[in-house]
């Protein structure tokens, strides 16, 4: 029996971008369009600015750190903006008790994204790309380049962080419905 095939659009942060792109290209007809934030590529961009070689030494130290202050310090590396850190350590907290995550899972995440190189034709579905001019991970011309390779619309806050969704949700959102109305 055949199942029909519904098409979806697809909203992706960083790796999940990468990922999005990987399943437009291997299933276009379930992919109608994608906005995806803060994404690299090791075929655009060095590996420094892919990932802010500022940071190694902290991310390193996330593997010698108990979960509770690891969870923190990976909140202050993602967000700039986000009123309440407290409370979101607090909440992350809770799901990583609820559902662990292992290193050696964060180090295979890593090492996925640090060698995943852009296609060179773009998919056919829309593309717009989002990112934050003040992202301590991913250094902001990473999305430039991908947006100059493919010709696709970028559009840019400020002040946020690397969760742009975790940051600035509103400004996301207005992205998003002036895209659609395009």
């Amino acid at each position: 029996k055949e199942y029909p095939v519904e098409t979806v659009n697809i909203v992706a942060l960083s790796f999940g971008g990468m990922l999005a792109i990987d399943w437009m290209n291997r299933y276009p007809d379930m992919i109608q369009s994608a906005v995806l934030m803060n994404i690299s590529s090791r075929n655009l961009s060095p590996f420094y600015q892919r990932l802010d070689y500022k940071i190694y030494p902290v991310l390193f130290s996330l593997l010698l750190k108990k979960q509770p202050q690891r969870e923190a310090v990976i909140i202050r590396l993602i967000s700039n903006l986000y009123p309440s850190r407290t409370q979101l350590t607090e909440l992350w907290n809770q799901y990583a008790r609820e559902q662990p995550v292992r290193q050696w899972t964060l180090l295979a995440q890593l090492w996925a994204a640090a060698n995943y190189s852009l296609p060179d034709k773009k998919p056919k579905q829309p593309i717009l790309l989002l990112n934050s001019l003040s992202d301590r991970l991913v250094h902001p011309d990473c999305s430039k380049a991908i947006s100059e390779a493919w010709g696709v619309p970028l559009h840019r806050h400020p002040t946020a962080g690397h969760d742009i969704t975790l940051d600035v949700p509103l400004w996301v959102l207005e992205q998003l419905k002036a895209w659609v109305r395009l």
